[in-house]
C-alpha cells in the first residue's frame, strides 16, 4: 500500500495468480498452523531423513560410477581396442609361414600314433556301446543265461534275427547300431569346447563349463546303461536276494545295489573311462594336423582377433548406454523418490493431508470473505466463483492432495 496505494493492492489481492500464489506456499506447509510434532511424528520423520542420506549416498555412487566409466573404463577398452586393431592389421600382413616357430612344427609320428589310437578306440567304443544297446533292448529281459550265450549266432556278436529253443527269438533292430553316434557327436562338441579354452580367451570359462555338462551327460548315460545291465544280469540268473525276486525300483535303490557289483564297474570304466581317452586324443590329433599347414593358424588366429574385436565395440557401446542413459535414469529415480519423501516429511510436520486441506479452506474463506468485503457484490461474486473452481482445480493438480474429496459449496459457505 506505502508504494502502489490501497487501490492497486486491493486489486492485486482480488487477482486469480497472486490468490493461486499462496495456494502453493499453503501446500509447502507455509501458513499452516502447526500442533505441536509428538514423540511418534519426530521419530518417524527422522527415520525418513535416514532414507533420504541413503538415496543420496546411491546417487554419489552413481555419479562416481558416471566419472569412472567416463574418465577410466572407457579409455582403457578403447585403448584396449587400438591395440587390438593393431595387432590384427599386423597379422593380416604377415606371411602365414611366419608364424610357425620350431616347436609349433607339424610333427607326424605324433599325428599317426594319435590317428591309430583313435581308429582302434572307434572300434572297440563302437562295438562296446552296439553290444550293450542289443543286450539292454533287444534281448528278451526273462531269457536265461546258459540260452544267452549258447544262441547261434553269438547273442553278443549278432547282428541278424535270433533264434533258438526256450524263448530265444527276437528281431534285431537297428536302434543300438546308431547308439555310439551320440557318443561321437559329444566327442565333437567337446573338442570344440576345447579349442575355445585354447584360442578363444573370453569364452574359456564358458567352454570348460560347457565339458563339465558334457562330460556329466556321458557319465550319466553309462551309468544307467550299465544299471540297465545290472538289472538283466539279475533277471537272468535269478538272484533274489534282499529285493526277493524282484530287481530295486527306485533309481538310488538301483544305484546302492549295482555299483558293488564288477559288471556295473567294468561298463562303466570301459564306457567313461575309454571315451574320455577317445575324446583327448582325438583332440590331439586334430590339434596336431592343424600345424601342417600354417595358414590354418593364421586363420584361426585372425578370426579370434576379430571376434575379439567386435566384443571389445559391442563392450564399450553398452558402457556408453550405462553412462548415458542407465545410471541417469536410475539417478532420476533416486532423485523422485527422495522428493516424495521429502513430501511426506513435509504432511507430518504440517499435521497430515486433512490438516492441510482444512488450512486452504480456512485460508479461501478469508480470502472470499476479503473480496466481498472490498467488492461489488456482482463482481464479488464472480470473483469468489472462479476462486472456488481455482481451488479445486489446484487439488486435482496437487501430487499431495489429488487423492482428496473436492472441496464442497458447504465447506465455503461462510464466504457468503
Amino acid at each position: 500500500m506505502v508504494n502502489y496505494g490501497r487501490e492497486e493492492s486491493v486489486d492485486s489481492r482480488g487477482s486469480i495468480e497472486m490468490y493461486t500464489i499462496h495456494l502453493k506456499r499453503i501446500e509447502s506447509g507455509h501458513i499452516v498452523k502447526k500442533n505441536e510434532q509428538t514423540d511418534d511424528q519426530r521419530e518417524e520423520i527422522k527415520q525418513k531423513e535416514s532414507k533420504i542420506i541413503s538415496k543420496q549416498k546411491k546417487i554419489d555412487s552413481c555419479n562416481e560410477a558416471i566419472q569412472k566409466i567416463e574418465n577410466v573404463t572407457i579409455p582403457n577398452k578403447q585403448e584396449e581396442l587400438n591395440n587390438l586393431s593393431n595387432e590384427i592389421e599386423s597379422l593380416e600382413r604377415t606371411n602365414p609361414k611366419d608364424l610357425i616357430i620350431t616347436e609349433e612344427k607339424f610333427k607326424p609320428w605324433v599325428f599317426y600314433v594319435c590317428l591309430i589310437a583313435v581308429l582302434f578306440l572307434t572300434i572297440f567304443i563302437y562295438y562296446f556301446y552296439v553290444n550293450l544297446g542289443y543286450v539292454l533292448f533287444d534281448i528278451p529281459s526273462n531269457l536265461p543265461p546258459d540260452l544267452v550265450f549258447s544262441c547261434s549266432p553269438s547273442v553278443l556278436n549278432s547282428i541278424t534275427e535270433l533264434k533258438g529253443d526256450g524263448g530265444c527269438s527276437t528281431s534285431l533292430s537297428t536302434g543300438p547300431l546308431l547308439l555310439p553316434i551320440l557318443f561321437l557327436t559329444i566327442a565333437v562338441l567337446i573338442h570344440i569346447k576345447l579349442e575355445n579354452i585354447l584360442k578363444a580367451k573370453s569364452k574359456k570359462y564358458l567352454a570348460a563349463f560347457g565339458i563339465f555338462l558334457l562330460l556329466s551327460l556321458v557319465l550319466i548315460l553309462d551309468t544307467i546303461l550299465a544299471i540297465k545291465f545290472e538289472e538283466r544280469l539279475f533277471n537272468w540268473e535269478g538272484k533274489g536276494g534282499p529285493f526277493g525276486e524282484q530287481f530295486p525300483v527306485g533309481l538310488m535303490e538301483q544305484l546302492s545295489y549295482s555299483y558293488k557289483e564288477p559288471a556295473f564297474l567294468l561298463i562303466l570304466g570301459l564306457g567313461f573311462v575309454g571315451y574320455i581317452v577317445w575324446s583327448l586324443i582325438l583332440h590331439e590329433m586334430s590339434k596336431e594336423w592343424d600345424k601342417k599347414d600354417p595358414e590354418i593358424i593364421w586363420r584361426r588366429k585372425l578370426k579370434f582377433l576379430r571376434q575379439k574385436k567386435e566384443e571389445l565395440k559391442e563392450k564399450i557401446q553398452e558402457l556408453k548406454e550405462e553412462k548415458n542413459n542407465t545410471i541417469p535414469d536410475q539417478i532420476r529415480s533416486y532423485n523422485n523418490e527422495i522428493s516424495e519423501i521429502r513430501e511426506t516429511i513435509k504432511l507430518i510436520k504440517i499435521g497430515g493431508v486433512e490438516m492441510l486441506r482444512q488450512a486452504l479452506i480456512e485460508f479461501t474463506i478469508g480470502w472470499n470473505q476479503f473480496l466481498t468485503f472490498n467488492y461489488p457484490r456482482k463482481e464479488s461474486d464472480s470473483k469468489i466463483n472462479e476462486i472456488k473452481s481455482s481451488l479445486n482445480q489446484f487439488l486435482e493438480s496437487s501430487s499431495i492432495l489429488s487423492t482428496t474429496n473436492k472441496i464442497s459449496e458447504s465447506e465455503l459457505a461462510q464466504a457468503n
